[in-house]
């Protein structure tokens, strides 16, 4: 989907508010909701609560989660135990997503090689924003992948619907 000339993914970070931000895949396809992540209890809400849905999409929000780890009121970005806590919680919004677990543990490794706050912060944000753009490209090449597949399986039913 396009909106404003621009590829819509379901999550980004917002560059002016400094904000990560998720479509609530709850309401779609009858109302686009766009929800703000500011805190780890969020990013946690809208995994438990099925705002981003797909492994994929779980694992790129768990990135970004540990990015707003660090910078949430109260943050401790400086602190290895602190971080460590809070990657664990968001680890357990959903114990049987890998790809959540692969997520959070990738920036959580870039982070912590880090003493600076600042420099955490820095990482953490470029490392997540490194897994959301993998995982696009990926779900992107599986559906072009996937369509030669579902046009032969479509020809073979006289062009019925392929479920």
């Amino acid at each position: 989907m396009k909106v404003d000339g621009k590829d819509m993914r379901p999550i980004w970070f917002d560059r002016g508010s400094e904000t990560v931000q998720v479509i609530d895949q709850r309401y779609l396809p009858h109302r686009l909701i766009i929800e703000d992540l500011k805190s780890v209890d969020g990013v946690i809400r809208a995994i438990k609560d099925m705002y981003v849905r797909g492994a994929p999409l779980i694992g790129a929000t768990g990135a970004l989660g540990v990015y707003v780890c660090l910078v949430q009121e109260g943050a401790l970005p400086g602190d290895d135990d602190y971080i460590r806590a809070e990657c664990r919680r968001l680890k357990d919004a959903r114990p049987t997503a890998m790809n959540l677990f692969w997520g959070v543990d990738r920036v959580k490794e870039a982070v912590l090689v880090h003493a600076s706050p600042e420099v955490r912060v820095e990482v953490a944000l470029k490392e997540a924003l490194e897994v959301v753009e993998e995982e696009a490209v990926n779900c992107r090449r599986i559906g072009e992948f996937g369509s030669s597949i579902i046009e032969e399986i479509s020809a073979r039913k006289n062009g019925q619907p392929v479920n």
